[in-house]
């Protein structure tokens, strides 16, 4: 081999290329001429680098949007036997999603979606002013309560109005950006007095004869009887003594039997209280009468009826017209006692849901995203049960498909019979509309004979229950390539015999069609969704 060849392979391993003739030079640097194939450089470390200054970005959560990942034949989030752990849990309290993710604290409300806004009505502020009894008669529960009393008929009874009760209520209208209104709102309403005399005889009396004929009575007194009460009674009376009041209201009858001048209607023994306590209550002992010394009963007042309010009024609230949820293709129109809710996702006696010109009453309904257009904009798609129904309805633009509720649980929840309850108002109160999924209420079964077993090929029982989560069906994400095994009791749109590997870019010609495309999506596998309460 010639000597110069042999240099290019070999060289003399000097580095200094000196004994080549070519006098000091700097040592090659990596990949450069003069470096063998055999001790050739390694390469030199990468210079340091100025620190980042942008903010980190964690990578996004793994998705679980279809049962049937990310393994065939295995759904994620089971246990040990196979089932279907994907289940949460949120609460009944309603709150609003704001743009900016924040949440907000509601009571019982109305959303408009299309206006981006839900309000509601704080507790109202409530002022009562009950009216004065005293210059329209003696006060008695006789005036409007029905006693039990065989001596006397309640007789000329009326009904007028007096005094005032005040709610000032502060309207809250809550947009999605976060801004707030506040309406204030005042409304009053009277008490109801009432009035009534009584008649006798009643069956304790003597028979009406033409001595004694049935009358009623035109004189009524308001009496109180003063008396000591303690240890020692002969101590001068002073801010520290006993007193005890009695209070009658005495209806005067000339004509009473035996010679007699009335009877007591109604009795009331007050507590016992010091002089001093007396006194600050406005009534002092005064135990002599100086036109009666001969009877303790001193009249305090004299009328010829009877009078009552025995309680403040109803607070008043205003009137709400209108529906009481609004979203694109969701109209809910209340019950006439119920303007307002904690719970969209319920349709209560008397409210009804109007969804792509269809309407429905009672049960519950859930909305979700459809199919999306060419502008990005979903469709949307309602789901509803009705109260005892044994069916589940799908409303879309297109018309409203039906799926026993027995296929439903089975085929849509995995989920034991008899487990659905209600559609969970999850994503009513969201700043976005459509929700992305629907969320079903399945409780905790009602079928024991379930405890342990397998149903459509998933094992069912002890985890059963909770919260799940409903998506549109995909035929390429919520399928597996093949066909069922032999024996298998699972439905066929479970499976793609011709399933391609990669998504297709075009409709596909052969996908499976479920009778309703709807699916399980496991949103609560590994924490779940952000937890923040039952309307958002």
């Amino acid at each position: 081999m010639p000597d110069d060849l042999l240099d290019v392979l070999l060289g003399c391993g000097c580095r200094a290329r000196c004994c080549c003739g070519k006098g000091q030079e700097e040592a090659p640097g990596p990949g450069r001429a003069g470096a063998t194939l055999f001790l050739q450089q390694g390469r030199a470390p990468a210079p340091p680098r100025a620190p980042d200054e942008s903010p980190f970005v964690p990578p996004p959560p793994p998705s679980f949007d279809s049962p049937q990942r990310p393994a065939p034949g295995h759904l994620p989030g089971v246990d040990a036997f196979g089932a279907f752990t994907g289940t949460g849990t949120l609460t009944d309290r309603p709150v609003l999603t704001l743009d900016d993710g924040s949440l907000r604290p509601l009571q019982t409300c109305a959303v408009n979606h299309v206006e981006r806004w839900a309000e509601y009505l704080p507790d109202p502020v409530v002022e009562d002013h009950p009216p004065d009894l005293n210059p329209l008669g003696i006060r008695s529960d006789y005036a409007w309560a029905d006693k039990n009393d065989p001596r006397v008929t309640v007789v000329d009874r009326q009904t007028t109005s007096g005094g005032l009760l005040t709610a000032r209520h502060d309207l809250t209208r809550v947009y999605f950006d976060g801004r707030e209104e506040v309406t204030p709102i005042t409304l009053s309403a009277p008490f109801t007095i009432y009035k009534a005399r009584v008649r006798v005889p009643g069956v304790d009396y003597p028979e009406p004869t033409p001595d004694i004929p049935a009358h009623t009575i035109t004189e009524y007194r308001l009496r109180e009887a003063w008396f000591r009460v303690g240890e020692d009674l002969e101590a001068p009376d002073g801010p520290d003594a006993l007193w005890r009041r009695r209070v009658q209201v005495y209806a005067v009858d000339p004509l009473a039997p035996l010679g007699g001048t009335g009877f007591v209607l109604q009795e009331l023994f007050l507590p016992d209280r010091t002089r001093k306590e007396w006194e600050q209550l406005e009534t002092p002992p005064n135990p002599q009468d100086p036109n009666h010394p001969d009877t303790p009963w001193r009249t305090i007042q004299v009328s010829d009826v009877l009078v009552d309010a025995p309680s403040a009024p109803p607070i008043p609230y205003p009137a709400r017209q209108g529906p009481r949820f609004v979203a694109p293709g969701v109209t809910v129109w209340g019950s006439p006692n119920r303007p307002y809710t904690d719970n969209h996702a319920l349709l209560e006696d008397g409210a009804r849901l109007e969804a792509h010109g269809h309407t429905f009453e009672t049960g519950s309904w859930a909305a979700l995203c459809g199919p999306v257009n060419a502008q990005g904009v979903p469709e949307v798609w309602v789901l509803h049960h009705a109260a005892f129904g044994r069916s589940v309805a799908l409303i879309t633009p297109a018309g409203v498909t039906r799926l026993p509720l027995l296929d439903f649980e089975l085929d849509v929840l995995r989920t034991a019979p008899d487990t659905f309850r209600e559609f969970h108002p999850s994503g009513t109160l969201t700043h976005s509309w459509p929700p992305h999924w629907a969320i079903c209420d399945c409780g905790g079964g009602l079928a024991p004979q379930f405890a342990r077993g397998e149903v459509r090929g998933l094992a069912v029982g002890d985890a059963d229950g909770g919260l799940r989560a409903v998506v549109r069906y995909d035929p390429w994400r919520d399928t597996r390539a093949g066909e069922p095994p032999e024996g298998s009791t699972e439905p066929a749109f479970w499976w793609w015999k011709k399933r391609p590997k990669r998504r297709p870019t075009k409709p596909p010609v052969d996908p499976p069609v479920p009778p309703l495309p709807l699916t399980l999506a496991d949103v609560f596998a590994g924490g779940g969704p952000p937890d923040p309460g039952g309307g958002s």
